[in-house]
């Protein structure tokens, strides 16, 4: 009986090992030296505002190379750039909107 040969998609369920939920709020945070509560806040939302990141699986609360990589460029845009977190959020919106 000849096996089949595990990919990283039947273990994890991803295609992409980018996409796996690898790392949490606090390495976050450590790694890009952002506030935990700053991208906590990101990923949860607060009472005034929805979340800005989409985790992998919301369930696990961790985040994938590809929310690193969104908290570093939204961190860019927010201090370096000093755009508004609404701009962000109607831009965010927009690009769903047309390109899913």
């Amino acid at each position: 009986m000849k096996r089949k040969k595990l990919t990283i998609a039947d273990v994890w369920d991803y295609t992409d090992p980018r996409d796996v939920p690898a790392y949490s709020v606090a390495e976050a945070a450590h790694y890009l030296c952002i506030p935990t509560s700053t991208i906590r806040s990101w990923m949860k939302g607060t009472k005034r505002f929805k979340p800005v990141l989409e985790l992998p699986r919301p369930e696990v609360q961790l985040l994938s190379f590809y929310n690193l990589v969104e908290c570093h460029a939204l961190r860019s845009l927010r201090i370096v750039h000093q755009i508004e977190l609404p701009r962000i959020r109607t831009a965010l919106d927009f690009v769903k909107e047309r390109l899913g």
